[in-house]
């Protein structure tokens, strides 16, 4: 009988019935990145700032299916590599909110068509 709160069946044995709990979990990180990665593509009013959240959902999907994949396998690899995923996410946000912060103090507006009166 699987017991869900010891980690050690539910991650480690190999067997089709102890997968399933693995690619159950799977599904949030899955979840998260789909939700972000179509909040970028389909933003109608082309909001900045929708686009930084939804980017920022993708960023943390990504990472928690790299966390749990490594723990399945054991390898720290992906533990690690979540680490800088998410550093590279936090300066992503920052360099991206001073972006909109530019752009609201000059335009009053933060959509995507102020981007393009900024090159000049």
């Amino acid at each position: 009988m699987l017991d869900f709160f010891n980690f050690k069946q539910l991650f480690l044995l190999n067997s089709l019935e102890y997968k399933i709990p693995f690619l159950i979990s799977l599904m949030p990180g899955f979840l998260l990145f789909i939700v972000g990665f179509c909040g970028v593509l389909y933003n109608k009013n082309k909001n900045l700032l929708q686009i930084l959240l939804s980017a920022e959902l993708s960023f943390l999907g990504i990472s928690l299916l790299f966390i749990l994949v490594s723990v399945y396998y054991q390898h720290p690899e992906g533990q690690i590599f979540a680490l800088f995923l998410l550093a590279f996410s936090a300066v992503d946000s920052a360099l991206f909110l001073s972006l909109i912060i530019v752009c609201y103090k000059l335009k009053k507006n933060i959509t995507v068509n102020v981007l393009n009166t900024l090159q000049s």
